[in-house]
């Protein structure tokens, strides 16, 4: 029996047939072909062309990329220059902790030192009444006494303390130790003052030599340049009077040395000559040969090998010379100073003819740096005067503050006044001027004079005191003013009479300030009628007919 739809649909268990259809075939697709009637195409707007960029708008972007590169390239500038300064002041930070730690094993060692000769000695010291200097930085150990039962700190805990605080300069302790020194010397004496003027006079010498250090110590605007240039490099030390026979330069302990290794008291009488070739072993004592050099004698250049060898291992004996100074070039260029030294002395010891010569060579010597110093000296007399002095303040006078613009004085002349019974160093001096001095100038040397001696009546006097002085000829020859005179310093006499060829020359010479006011300097007094007719005229130059290849060659 048929069964309805609705009661298959309801049972489970009727089988559904299932019916296959066939999906229509579709026709293929024709491609778009867009059509356009001529009316749009009439009507169509143009293709749009790209607008070309403007010349303004490629030069900002030029001169953009420009300012990028060079300001990339200024900054790669700054940054090289940065890290070379960030390392030059790393070098110089490592040189000055170098410098410092060198300063402070050098000051310990001292302090050793000052330690050890303490403890070695066993009796008080005490500086010598009229002696040697007095000890700056030492405090040295007193005996106990009812007026003073406590003793004095001893020297090295002073400088220990010292030391700690602030750094001291090493003059300092070489000074300490050479009247540490001069002191065991001689034995001590008893002590008569007071402890407390004892103190107070410790305490005023030490101010006065450190005060008189620093009015030598040269000036310097950098306070730290000026500190690091005195601890690297100390001043020299000096001699304190003629008995100070101590050797403080290297060429002074070369021919010292020199003189040991011969077996000599002194070079007073040196042996003769060395036999050229003869053998000279070591244990014979040192003999050159005068009449060559050491690269001209084989037997010299041993003798000047075994001298420098000698010299560097027996450094000890010269603790005063500084270490840097025992350097092979230094020494080896002192031997050769000290050698050339003592032949010259030999040939003056075995010639007489030599000798005199010599002799009068070095009297030339002395004779021109006693001139040199008497210039130099009235050369500070007359700048300290001018100081005391606003009327001269102008900068037209700072030309005629020169050493070439004072006369001389000197002691070693003929004369018809009997001064045979008057000592050497008293002696008047004859001074000599230069002819090219105006009278301006003389007058204003003048004044000067009379200010500094005005202020000399009222210094103590010292000595046997000022030497007379009387006027002289003018010097000899043609002596021309310094570069950097003003045109009122010269002469115009001189000029026009004796050397009216030099008006080129001078105008190469005079060196005139502007701004000065002759009116307001009538003390100075006015040119001569003559100096007054040539200012008038102007200098012109000097010509001549001369047609030789070398004038021509000059002009």
């Amino acid at each position: 029996m048929p069964s309805s739809e609705l009661s298959d649909a309801l049972n489970p268990h009727v089988a559904h047939a299932r019916h296959t259809y066939s999906t229509p075939a579709l026709p293929p697709s024709k491609p778009y072909i867009s059509t356009q009637s001529e009316l749009g195409i009439a009507i169509s707007d143009p293709p749009r062309s790209r607008p070309n960029p403007s010349p303004g708008a490629i030069n900002a972007v030029q001169e953009l990329v420009s300012l990028v590169a060079s300001t990339k390239q200024a900054q790669e500038i700054e940054r090289t220059r940065r890290l070379a300064w960030e390392q030059e002041q790393e070098a110089k930070y490592i040189q000055r902790q170098a410098e410092m730690e060198r300063q402070m094993l050098e000051m310990r060692s001292e302090i050793s030192t000052l330690r050890s000769i303490i403890n070695a000695t066993h009796s008080p010291l005490f500086t010598p009444h009229n002696g040697s200097p007095a000890i700056a930085n030492l405090r040295h150990p007193r005996p106990a006494t009812p007026i003073s039962p406590v003793s004095q700190p001893s020297s090295h805990s002073q400088q220990s303390v010292q030391g700690s605080s602030r750094l001291q300069p090493p003059y300092y302790t070489n000074d300490s130790i050479n009247a540490l020194n001069h002191a065991l010397e001689f034995p001590p004496r008893a002590a008569t003052r007071s402890p407390s003027r004892n103190d107070s006079e410790t305490e005023s010498s030490v101010s006065r030599r450190r005060r008189k250090r620093r009015r030598f110590a040269p000036s310097s605007g950098d306070e730290t340049g000026s500190a690091s240039d005195s601890s690297s490099c100390p001043p020299a030390q000096r001699r304190t009077d003629h008995h100070d026979k101590r050797l403080l330069t290297v060429q002074s302990a070369m021919r010292a040395h020199i003189i040991l290794l011969m077996d000599l008291p002194n070079d007073k009488d040196l042996p003769d000559s060395h036999m050229e070739g003869e053998p000279l072993e070591p244990p014979n004592p040192v003999r050159f040969v005068w009449e060559k050099t050491t690269k001209q004698s084989a037997h010299n250049g041993r003798m000047k090998l075994r001298v420098l060898e000698d010299f560097r291992a027996r450094r000890r004996l010269y603790k005063h010379v500084p270490d840097k100074e025992f350097s092979k070039k230094v020494v080896d260029s002192t031997f050769e100073q000290s050698f050339t030294t003592y032949r010259q002395k030999f040939r003056t010891q075995r010639d007489m003819l030599a000798a005199s010569r010599l002799k009068q060579r070095e009297d030339t010597k002395a004779r021109k740096s006693r001139h040199v110093a008497r210039r130099k000296t009235k050369l500070s007399n007359r700048a300290d005067a001018r100081i005391k002095l606003n009327t001269f303040e102008h900068a037209t006078f700072d030309g005629a503050m020169q050493t070439e613009c004072m006369s001389s004085e000197e002691s070693d002349f003929d004369t018809d006044m009997d001064i045979s019974t008057t000592p050497r160093g008293s002696r008047p001096l004859r001074t000599r001027g230069y002819a090219w001095r105006s009278s301006r100038l003389l007058r204003f040397y003048a004044i000067l004079d009379a200010e500094d001696s005005a202020d000399a009546n009222t210094r103590p006097k010292r000595g046997l005191g000022r030497r007379e002085r009387f006027k002289g000829p003018h010097k000899e020859g043609l002596q021309l003013p310094p570069k950097g005179v003003a045109s009122w310093m010269i002469s115009r006499r001189w000029l026009v009479t004796a050397h009216p060829d030099l008006g080129i020359q001078l105008k190469t010479i005079v060196s005139d300030a502007p701004g000065i006011d002759w009116a307001r300097l009538s003390e100075l007094g006015g040119e001569t009628d003559d100096d007054e007719r040539t200012v008038r005229q102007p200098l012109v130059p000097h010509y001549t007919t001369c047609t030789s290849s070398l004038h021509c060659a000059l002009a």
